[in-house]
């Protein structure tokens, strides 16, 4: 488990664990190593998938480290403020051309912002640039 700081006085537990390995996430003949990563925060959790890349998992990651749970963290906080944006907005702020793949990805971050709007952690912008001042390395 870690503890991540999302303000000057505030924590969220986070924790993982490796769910599969599946063939074709973001590469068609490679492989990618799948966690399901847990934020905790006020007794309240949420729980979003995290896949790690082609390499890590060609090097046999198979825990997520203290390192690793902050840059879940400060993407899924990234995909929630993704979340909040027009299906437009979010074609036009990624570069998307292919409006099923861009829906698909969209959906997903409309997931992950409700995940995040249920944790009552506050301003989703505030928190990742207080993540990307504090972990910088991390993010």
């Amino acid at each position: 488990m870690t503890k991540v700081l999302i303000s000057n006085d505030e924590t969220i537990e986070v924790s993982s664990q490796m769910v599969e390995c599946v063939k074709g996430k973001f590469v068609a003949y490679e492989f990618n190593n799948v966690f399901n990563v847990t934020i905790d925060y006020e007794n309240k959790k949420e729980v979003f998938e995290y896949t790690i890349s082609i390499q890590d998992t060609k090097n046999g990651k198979k825990e997520l480290s203290h390192e690793d749970h902050i840059s879940a963290v400060y993407s899924f906080i990234g995909d929630a403020i993704a979340g909040e944006m027009s299906f437009e907005t979010f074609m036009d702020e990624f570069g998307y051309t292919d409006c099923r793949c861009g829906y698909k990805i969209h959906k997903a971050c409309i997931k992950s912002m409700e995940q995040f709007s249920n944790l009552n952690m506050g301003d989703a912008y505030d928190i990742s640039n207080f993540i990307q001042e504090h972990y910088p390395n991390e993010v």
